[in-house]
């Protein structure tokens, strides 16, 4: 291929959810390793032929940051669970994705926060 046309196959925008998780990581290493992670995951998505960046594209050691565990600390997995919901704005099944968590465990963590009054998970409703 010719490099006009690989620039033409090159994903060129984050998805909202990819940029949240960017925005919630820290980087020890500052600008130099956001670039190294951007860079990363530009050229996965430009492998995989897609469009735009998403969450999937990122390193595992940046996707770490929204841990859900098991047995856990419930207030720690309950910030990740209200976190994953926002950066699916609401879709269960994707927040579920980005925990590594079943369906069922998001929807359960979404009810307790719902019974709790937590008004950032109602307005996704």
């Amino acid at each position: 291929m010719i490099p006009n046309e690989l620039s033409r196959m090159a994903p060129r925008v984050f998805s909202d959810a990819a940029l949240e998780v960017l925005e919630r990581s820290e980087y020890k290493g500052h600008v130099r390793e956001l670039e190294g992670i951007i860079l990363s995951a530009f050229l996965w998505a430009r492998h995989q032929g897609a469009v735009r960046i998403e969450v999937d594209h990122l390193p595992e050691k940046v996707k770490q940051t929204l841990g859900y565990h098991r047995h856990g600390d419930p207030e720690a997995n309950r910030i990740a669970v209200a976190r994953a919901l926002q950066l699916a704005r609401g879709n269960v099944t994707e927040a579920a994705r980005l925990l590594q968590v079943s369906r069922t465990t998001v929807m359960t963590a979404r009810r307790r926060l719902l019974d709790d009054g937590n008004a950032e998970i109602r307005r996704l409703d």
